[in-house]
């Protein structure tokens, strides 16, 4: 088991401001940055016991707005490392199956962040590496990108600033930072407020 499965099954991940795990191919960083006291975001890497290509890769942004936004992050990867290990290894070879079971499991993520955080909140970023295919889901404003060339961004941000980007209300995705909804997520697992509503895409693995 790697450190990074280790720290969010004995919830240490919010205690560590600076975090950087890596695996042969894999590689993860969290830095708590300037604006806060506690490490609310969590970070996943894994492989499959018997297939080492049969990767995940998840990031969970606590809500720093919400009570226990850094359990809430620690929470839903670990109900997330207990699901991906209890995977059949010959799910690599069928996406289709890991996205069904995925999708069936979303209610269970979300009552273990609710039962373990009580009013807290985390987005969800997570990418799972088949034979080929790499389904992406998120939940939230967190980012999936790919590169190949550049970088292109998979994911679609659940918020209030990406819906003003839309209408075209903000000209530019990249001024999406400086807009003061940037941080009205409408979408996240834990607070009753923001109801999840995953957004799924399969990209093939030739495309990055």
């Amino acid at each position: 088991m790697q450190s990074s499965e280790i720290d969010v099954l004995n919830n240490k991940q919010s205690k560590l401001g600076n975090v950087k795990y890596v695996y042969d191919d894999m590689i993860g960083c969290l830095n708590i940055g300037k604006g806060r006291t506690n490490q609310e975001d969590a970070i996943l890497l894994m492989e499959n016991n018997e297939i080492k290509d049969f990767k995940l890769i998840a990031l969970a942004d606590g809500m720093g707005g919400l009570e226990n936004g850094e359990i809430a992050s620690n929470a839903i990867l670990r109900s997330i490392l207990e699901w991906f290990e209890a995977l059949k290894s010959y799910y690599y070879y069928c996406p289709r199956l890991v996205y069904e079971d995925f999708m069936s499991s979303l209610s269970y993520f979300d009552k273990c962040v609710r039962e373990k955080s009580g009013k807290g909140g985390t987005t969800l970023s997570i990418a799972i590496v088949t034979n080929n295919d790499t389904i992406c889901f998120n939940v939230g404003d967190s980012r999936i990108y790919t590169f190949s060339d550049r970088l292109t961004q998979i994911s679609t941000d659940q918020s209030i600033a990406w819906r003003l980007y839309e209408k075209r209300k903000i000209k530019f995705k990249e001024d999406i930072i400086f807009s003061k909804e940037k941080n009205l997520i409408t979408s996240s697992f834990g607070n009753p407020k923001y109801r999840f509503s995953p957004i799924c895409k399969i990209i093939p693995n030739r495309k990055y």
